[in-house]
């Protein structure tokens, strides 16, 4: 089972809303990215015949992805760089303050960083 099949079968009632692909991605369930995307899918996904349908099946299919990604650095990576303009076009759709997009360049420069980094360790031949 995975970890949302797990809840739901000991008794959670939480009806969903989790963002599987980019939890995985970032390794944290409240990343500020994350409100991004959510805040994204409520206001402008959702409302639509075609954004309803959307979700809907990336809430069928998205913690398959999300399990194929968590345990690899460079699946991880690659999701990150697959998500970061989803994620200013979620922030521009939202109107985020000032301060999120100070949050989020902040988050692209730690990313940039960690491409590096991983980048040093794929050359180095550290990363499987």
């Amino acid at each position: 089972l995975d970890f949302w099949e797990h809840y739901q079968s000991n008794g959670g009632t939480d009806p969903g809303g989790h963002c599987f692909i980019a939890t995985a991605a970032w390794q944290h369930p409240f990343a500020v990215h994350l409100e991004l995307l959510r805040s994204f899918r409520d206001q402008v996904l959702v409302p639509t015949t075609l954004g309803s349908a959307f979700v809907a099946a990336y809430y069928r299919w998205g913690r398959f992805v999300a399990a194929w990604i968590a345990p690899s650095p460079v699946a991880r990576l690659l999701a990150r760089v697959v998500l970061v303009p989803l994620v200013w076009i979620a922030m521009i759709a939202s109107g985020s303050t000032p301060m999120g997009l100070l949050l989020l360049l902040g988050g692209l420069a730690l990313l940039v960083a960690h491409r590096q980094r991983l980048s040093a360790e794929l050359a180095a031949g550290e990363v499987p």
